[in-house]
């Protein structure tokens, strides 16, 4: 039984979504890796992305399953979110031949 989810851009999704979660301590360290990490850890990969991209994804996922019980400053999860709009970009140059352009409020 799959605890959170399989799939890939579901569990990618879910995995994103945490970045709008409040997981601030009163110290101002921010824990939302750690809800996010769940979604990645049965995640499903596809066999016929390019190799890069597939390490990249790897990477990540590595990273942010490593760094799920830490205590991290908020800068460092943001980076590590904005890595995976960076991934979600470049899945959809190479699914959809789309060049993406995120913009934040």
């Amino acid at each position: 039984m799959v605890e959170f989810n399989d799939g890939f851009i579901t569990a990618l999704a879910l995995c994103y979504a945490h970045r709008m979660a409040s997981c601030r301590t009163p110290s101002g360290k921010d824990y939302s890796l750690s809800g996010a990490a769940d979604h990645l850890v049965e995640m499903d990969l596809p066999e016929d992305l390019p190799d890069e991209l597939k390490k990249s994804i790897l990477r990540l996922r590595k990273k942010i399953i490593e760094k799920r019980l830490e205590l991290m400053n908020p800068e460092d999860v943001d980076k590590m979110f904005d890595e995976l709009v960076e991934i979600f970009k470049r899945l959809d140059k190479h699914l959809f031949g789309l060049d993406v352009t995120v913009t934040y409020p």
